[in-house]
């Protein structure tokens, strides 16, 4: 395929590292910018630093939350250069492709994989493409074109939510290992674990299903960034999580039903604005206050133009309602 770096597994092999590694929280940080708008390689080290700290499975960087979308190519490698250094191998460090273009999306990921990511999460083509048999041959052109484990994104912030039928095609090329089946309807998510194979992956990327999700073929919440925000009720997540490993589901219940009130406020604060829009443009700034509430660097709120930074009373509404929820 090419002369990148050696992957963590072969092609043959890649859904079942996948099912043995990718586990438990793999979430999307944001980026902190300097006052010059550039990455701020010193925050995003000491929140890498924290992300360690608080027992973070994985990192999946570059995506709509990162404002991966909003750099040039120059600014988008550089930021891939940062977290790598920052991260210095101690969590599984994954990408997220946004491009239209394969060609494009194929010169991204051998770029990565040259810096030593181990996969990539890719969306299907935002414009042209609309017909299954055409999303289905764009994922063929590119997974025959690079080695590297991929994570299908199922949204409506692609334009198309891609079918069950064709998800479940897709699941049986060897190195496409899962889905972050992000369609705000979790009958889906359980609808397609039960058509496509048993090796491939079904994450619902929405925290409140993932203790039910657990209890029935689930493996890991990816591509979120509950875990991160959720402050002092991490130990919540983290003892839901432990408890329904170990098959114990009313004691596990019981420490879910402790978050609920963090998780209803993020669905008032951010998720009702993407299921309203379809897009995380206006929604991102907020998520940037709240991940300064819990003590992370995001770089006093900046936002790349043009999308416009959080009201000064808007942040202080949160700080009230993060205060009465207890994650800060």
């Amino acid at each position: 395929m090419n002369d990148a770096k050696k992957l963590p597994y072969t092609r043959s092999e890649a859904k079942a590292w996948a099912n043995e590694t990718i586990v438990d929280f793999f979430d999307c940080p944001l980026t902190p910018f300097t006052k010059d708008y550039e990455v701020d390689a010193v925050g995003v080290r000491k929140n890498v630093d924290a992300y360690v700290d608080m027992g973070l499975s994985g990192l999946v960087v570059g995506g709509f939350l990162a404002e991966a979308w909003n750099l040039t190519l120059a600014d988008w490698k550089k930021y891939h250069e940062i977290y790598y250094e920052a991260n210095a191998g101690r969590l599984p460090l994954h990408t997220i492709i946004l491009d239209p273009s394969v060609h494009v999306a194929i010169e991204k990921m051998d770029f990565v994989q040259e810096l030593g990511y181990d996969g990539a999460e890719v969306i299907n083509p935002i414009v042209q493409f609309r017909t299954d048999e055409e999303v289905y041959d764009w994922y063929k052109y590119l997974t025959d074109h690079t080695d590297m484990a991929v994570f299908l994104y199922r949204t409506p912030v692609s334009g198309k939510v891609l079918s069950l039928d064709l998800v479940s095609r897709l699941a049986e090329i060897p190195t496409i290992v899962g889905v972050k089946q992000g369609s705000l309807r979790h009958a889906d998510s359980l609808r397609l674990r039960r058509m496509a194979q048993d090796d491939f992956i079904v994450s619902d990327p929405d925290e409140e299903w993932f203790l039910d999700d657990l209890r029935h073929g689930g493996q890991v919440m990816w591509g979120g960034f509950e875990y991160i925000i959720y402050g002092k009720h991490r130990k919540n997540i983290r003892e839901y999580v432990d408890l329904a490993r170990a098959g114990k589901w009313e004691e596990a219940r019981e420490a879910w039903l402790k978050a609920r009130p963090v998780y209803y406020l993020l669905q008032e604060a951010f998720m009702d604005v993407i299921a309203q829009t379809a897009s995380y443009a206006g929604a991102t700034a907020i998520i940037k206050a709240w991940w300064e509430l819990v003590g992370l660097e995001a770089g006093d709120g900046r936002m790349l133009a043009p999308v416009r930074e959080l009201p000064a009373e808007r942040k202080e509404w949160l700080a009230g309602r993060l205060s009465e929820a207890g994650v800060i």
